[in-house]
C-alpha cells in the first residue's frame, strides 16, 4: 500500500519536483560534509611547525573586574618572571617568531615590563612588531614604560604598536570596565601620548567589546573616534579559555538578549557597506548566521600562545593548556597535540568569532549573491 501510494506521488508533477528536492537537499548536505573533510585535511596538511605569532598574556592581574571578563578568578595565580620567560623563548619552536602581542590582565601593572619586552627583542630574532594592549589606567606608569620600551624597539627596527581597551565614552566605559574613573583615565593616558606620540610608540589603536550593554551606544564611540582620528577594532564579546568568563556568558553576549543582537547585526551591516571592509562583513554574516565566514590563523598553528603560568595552548580562546613549557619542550607540545587541534577546529572554528580579519572565499560568494538580488529588485 505504502509503495503504490509512493509511486503515485512521484509520479505528478508535485511529486516529481519533492523527489528531485529531496534528492538534491541530500547532495547537497553529502557534498558539503565531504567539502569540509577535504578543507579539514587540507588545512592539517599545510601546518607550520613554526608559528609567527606571540599570544602573550604576560600576568594574570589586573585593575578592573570587566563584565565579560572573568580574569579576577585567576588573581591569585604566578606569573612567570622575565627568566622563565627567557627561558621558554629559548625552545626551537621560536625561532621565526615576527608578531608578538603583550597583554594580560593588564600588563602595565608589572614593575619590571621593560624586561619582558627586553627578553622578546633578545629571544626573537626574526621579530619585527609588539603589540602592546592595556586599559590605559595608569597613565604615569604607561607613560615611563613606554618611553623606554619604544627607544629599545627602535633601536632594534621592531615596530611597537600601543591598543588600548574603550567599550564606550563616559560612563559606559566605567560600568563596563568595572571601574569608576576608567574614562577619565584614559583619556589622560591619550592626550599625554598624543603631546608627542613619537616618544611612545609608531602607532595607536582602539579596540572595542561588544556586548549586550555598550552595543546600544556604539555610535557615541564612533563619533568620539572619529573626531580624535582613532581607529576603532571591534569584537564580540565570548566565551574565552584564557580568561575564565564561561559562567559570565549570559551576562555579557549580544546572544542573550534579542534586540542586542538585532542591533549588532545592524551595526556591522552598516559598516561593511560603508567601508567594503571583510572584517565587517564577516561579523555581520557571523551574527546574522551563526556561523564562521572567516579564515583563522590559528588553524594553521601559525599561533601560539604562552600562557603566564608557563603553559603552552593553540588559541588562546578554545585551546586547553597542553603542556608546560619550562618542563618540557615547547616544540614537542605544540607539535605533539595535532589531534587536539583537529578536535578545536571540528568543534569550535565554525561558530567563533575571534580573530575575524578577513572573509572565507564562500562568505564572499554570499554576499555577492545578495547584492545581485538586491540590484535586480530595481
Amino acid at each position: 500500500m505504502y509503495s503504490v501510494l509512493k509511486n503515485k506521488i512521484k509520479n505528478t508533477s508535485f511529486g516529481i519536483k519533492a523527489f528531485y528536492s529531496v534528492n538534491c537537499a541530500k547532495w547537497l548536505l553529502y557534498s558539503t560534509i565531504q567539502l569540509e573533510k577535504s578543507r579539514i585535511k587540507s588545512m592539517l596538511s599545510h601546518l607550520t611547525k613554526y608559528p609567527k605569532t606571540i599570544q602573550l598574556p604576560i600576568t594574570y592581574h589586573c585593575n578592573y573586574d570587566c563584565v565579560m571578563c572573568g580574569m579576577q578568578n585567576l588573581k591569585n595565580l604566578k606569573d612567570f618572571s622575565p627568566k622563565d620567560l627567557e627561558e621558554i623563548l629559548s625552545d626551537r619552536l621560536f625561532t621565526k617568531i615576527q608578531y608578538v602581542g603583550v597583554n594580560g590582565g593588564e600588563p602595565f601593572i608589572k614593575s619590571d615590563l621593560e624586561d619582558y619586552i627586553r627578553v622578546l627583542i633578545e629571544k626573537l630574532p626574526k621579530l619585527t612588531d609588539i603589540n602592546v594592549i592595556s586599559n590605559g589606567y595608569f597613565t604615569e606608569r604607561i607613560l615611563s614604560k613606554l618611553r623606554v620600551i619604544h627607544s629599545m624597539c627602535e633601536e632594534k627596527g621592531i615596530k611597537l604598536n600601543v591598543s588600548f581597551s574603550i567599550d564606550g565614552i563616559n560612563d559606559m566605559q566605567d560600568f563596563h570596565r568595572g571601574c569608576k574613573g576608567a574614562w577619565e583615565k584614559i583619556c589622560n593616558t591619550l592626550s599625554e601620548i598624543r603631546k608627542d606620540q613619537s616618544q611612545y610608540c609608531d602607532s595607536i589603536n582602539i579596540i572595542c567589546t561588544i556586548t549586550k550593554y555598550n552595543v546600544f551606544r556604539l555610535t557615541e564611540l564612533e563619533s568620539w573616534a572619529n573626531a580624535n582620528k582613532y581607529k576603532v577594532t571591534y569584537n564580540l564579546a565570548t566565551v574565552h579559555a584564557r580568561i575564565d568568563n564561561y559562567t559570565k556568558e549570559k551576562d555579557f553576549s549580544i546572544f542573550a538578549d534579542e534586540e542586542a543582537t538585532y542591533m549588532a547585526r545592524e551595526f556591522f551591516y552598516k559598516k561593511a557597506t560603508e567601508t567594503n571592509d571583510p572584517r565587517y562583513y564577516g561579523l555581520y554574516l557571523y551574527i546574522r548566521d551563526h556561523k564562521r565566514y572567516a579564515p583563522c590563523p590559528c588553524q594553521y598553528n601559525k599561533w601560539v600562545t604562552v600562557t603566564p603560568n608557563c603553559y603552552i595552548s593553540y588559541c588562546a580562546t578554545h585551546s586547553i593548556e597542553l603542556g608546560n613549557g619550562q618542563k618540557e619542550s615547547p616544540y614537542e607540545i605544540f607539535n605533539g597535540n595535532i589531534p587536539y587541534l583537529k578536535t578545536i577546529i571540528d568543534q569550535y572554528c565554525p561558530t567563533c568569532s575571534h580573530y575575524m580579519s578577513s572573509m572565507s572565499a564562500e562568505g564572499w560568494r554570499i554576499i555577492q549573491k545578495e547584492r545581485l538580488n538586491q540590484i535586480r529588485t530595481f
